[in-house]
């Protein structure tokens, strides 16, 4: 088996600096979202007012809204997506070098260059001067078992805890908008005025619609990948054939890439709520599996 070198080499300077760009750029996108978010609300709020007291400018105030929709369909959004691809390929980088397996250009396309990589992590420590959090990325305790079973390990913590935080976060944005709808057609006074109050709405409705779609398809990646690395880590005699388990957490691998490029965050403060039970659980987990794996030898 390889070595176990994990819980050592995910502390060195170089893994710190990718956690640190990988952070950097995450809330660059983070915060564009947030813009964009606030342009559409700002839009959904004052078109409708401006609609009802100046009638005769109702169809400029539709024109405008739909033209911001296309311009944040065609540029906004895609700056967003660029920072987030940016930051999982970042994030797949401290993990191969860890996992000690190939980057799959197929999937994931080119590398982030070194240079750039350093810029971000410059940015972020200026902000951020304390990094404990960064260190320690993965228990500790995986350096007890032999290098797949600790992949699957770490795997397995990079997407088991938000599955729950995402399904309710998912629910939420569905009853928000199915009441938010129910409410622009109550007001307005008839079919073809909530038709135009929707027009406004549709840079709103595009954000928090999309958001919904992403989390939704996180979920779906997320339980169909932890079904997989249970299974895998239930399995004994594969993990011990390093060909075969050497393709499977590459397959792996992969999704988890998909997963991290194409999810839009959890907020931050829904996040906190969950953190500090979600860690302790993620550390007695992590056990769990190493303790369960070790009796069965």
């Amino acid at each position: 088996m390889f070595m176990n070198n994990i819980a050592t080499k995910q502390n060195e300077q170089n893994q710190i600096n990718r956690l640190s760009a990988q952070r950097y750029l995450y809330s660059k996108a983070k915060a564009l979202f947030i813009v964009r978010l606030l342009i559409s609300l700002f839009i959904a709020i004052c078109a409708p007012i401006l609609m009802i007291k100046f009638t005769e400018i109702q169809f400029y105030v539709a024109l405008f809204a739909i033209f911001y929709f296309i311009f944040d369909l065609l540029f906004l959004r895609r700056y967003e997506s660029d920072d987030r691809s940016s930051a999982a390929k970042i994030q797949e980088m401290f993990d191969i070098d860890l996992f000690g397996i190939s980057w799959n250009d197929v999937v994931a396309d080119s590398k982030v260059d070194e240079e750039k990589i350093i810029s971000c992590a410059d940015n972020y420590k200026k902000k951020n001067k304390n990094l404990d959090n960064l260190y320690d990325w993965y228990p500790k305790c995986i350096a007890d078992v032999d290098m797949p079973v600790a992949i699957a390990i770490c795997q397995r913590i990079n997407i088991w805890w938000d599955v729950n935080l995402r399904k309710k976060l998912f629910w939420s944005i569905i009853f928000f908008i199915v009441l938010l709808t129910l409410v622009l057609f109550v007001f307005g006074k008839n079919l073809a005025n909530s038709v135009f109050f929707l027009f406004p709405m549709l840079p709103f409705y595009e954000v928090i619609i999309n958001y919904a779609i992403s989390q939704s398809n996180s979920i779906k990646r997320i339980l169909n990948l932890k079904n997989k690395i249970e299974k895998l880590l239930d399995d004994k005699k594969l993990l011990f054939d390093e060909i075969k388990a050497s393709i499977l957490l590459r397959s792996i691998q992969d999704e988890i890439f998909r997963h991290r490029e194409s999810c839009i965050f959890i907020p931050d403060w829904f996040y906190k709520l969950f953190r500090n039970k979600q860690e302790d659980q993620m550390n007695y987990s992590a056990q769990y599996y190493i303790d369960n794996f070790n009796n069965k030898q």
